[in-house]
């Protein structure tokens, strides 16, 4: 039986691009040949999730319920994947030194109109449809 594969999408407040992350990996997940799951987590979590990356989120119809999160030693050395956000050029992410880890290199949102929201989100959902696709090869 095969392992299932854990994703870990890291920010440092966790509470836009990694969020939206996850709760895109999620429920995409299902429409691939492939046995995984994601969580996500920051280096400095934020109180709340961003109100705009849940409206973005609600127009595709993922009603996504998450706190945001710290990052543990447990969360990274659990995670078969590590996806860093964008934030590898920040002292806050220090996940730069993990071998498993990839950076996506996605712009924060945070603080421009909903209209870049929507940008992010969408590159995000086609750089997670990449790695469940990439992710499903190497489960054959």
């Amino acid at each position: 039986m095969k392992k299932k594969i854990n994703v870990l999408f890291v920010c440092i407040a966790n509470s836009c691009r990694s969020q939206m992350a996850e709760a895109l990996f999620n429920e995409l997940a299902s429409n691939y040949a492939v046995d995984a799951t994601a969580a996500s987590a920051g280096t400095v979590p934020a109180d709340d999730v961003n109100p705009s990356a849940l409206e973005v989120l609600k127009e595709l119809n993922i009603d996504h319920h998450s706190d945001p999160k710290i990052l543990s030693d447990e969360m990274m050395s659990e995670a078969d994947v590590i996806i860093s956000m964008g934030c590898m050029a920040s002292d806050f992410c220090p996940v730069t030194f993990i071998p498993k880890t990839q950076d996506w290199m996605i712009e924060d949102p945070v603080s421009h109109p909903i209209e870049k929201f929507r940008e992010v989100r969408d590159v995000i959902k086609e750089k997670v449809d990449i790695l469940l696709q990439e992710l499903s090869k190497s489960e054959k």
